[in-house]
């Protein structure tokens, strides 16, 4: 359906639903009256994850993998929403399924520059994403209120509008230990030879500043 329409269900005049079986809506027609049948659909909201790599290098296997994430759903009582949904790729034209398990969870795979678009998830359901296979990685994620923060997860959120979230991964660094009189020692000791400033020895590898911009 164009416009981000879900369809829902068929009634007749009297607004009572018309016989489901199979899939199929049937009802008995007079040929001597006016027969009335109204089609029911509901706009939807569409929610779209991006997956994104810091200074992405396509020689870089772990660069180049697919990311995977766990999609939850929930309900407003708090209950797992399970069955079929469906989604487009990259803005693509081609309709995709995906099936919600009996806890409401459903795993996705993504690349870097990826984004996977839901088009007809329940309106004002709570959902939550999570990126799982992490390791070698700091997560940045630009939540639907536009917050950036570390993090794994972006906790529930409500469908109550078109939302978009954003995962962009950092190359993990290891800085030294909190504390280290040691590492504070060497420090001091740079910069009296070469007269180095101090933050540049403590933090050599400071994350640069992004601008990130959610369609």
């Amino acid at each position: 359906l164009k416009n981000n329409y879900k369809f829902v269900e068929v009634r007749d005049e009297d607004g009572e639903l018309i016989n489901k079986n199979e899939d199929k809506y049937s009802i008995v027609i007079d040929k001597n009256t006016r027969n009335i049948i109204r089609v029911y659909y509901e706009k939807v909201y569409t929610l779209s994850i991006t997956k994104l790599v810091n200074d992405y290098d396509p020689n870089n296997e772990d660069m180049t993998r697919f990311f995977q994430f766990q999609v939850k759903l929930k309900d407003l009582n708090n209950n797992p929403v399970s069955g079929v949904y469906h989604y487009k790729l990259n803005n693509g034209s081609e309709i995709n399924e995906i099936q919600f398990n009996n806890q409401g969870i459903a795993n996705i795979n993504l690349k870097h520059n990826q984004t996977i678009k839901f088009i007809d998830l329940p309106k004002f359901i709570n959902y939550k994403v999570t990126e799982i296979n992490t390791d070698g990685f700091v997560v940045e994620i630009t939540k639907p209120d536009n917050q950036v923060e570390v993090n794994y997860t972006t906790g529930y959120y409500q469908l109550n509008s078109n939302q978009s979230v954003q995962f962009l991964n950092i190359t993990e660094y290891i800085l030294p230990e909190t504390g280290s009189s040691a590492g504070l020692i060497l420090s001091i000791v740079v910069v009296l030879l070469l007269g180095t400033p101090v933050v540049n020895i403590l933090y050599p590898f400071a994350k640069k500043v992004c601008k990130l911009v959610l369609n």
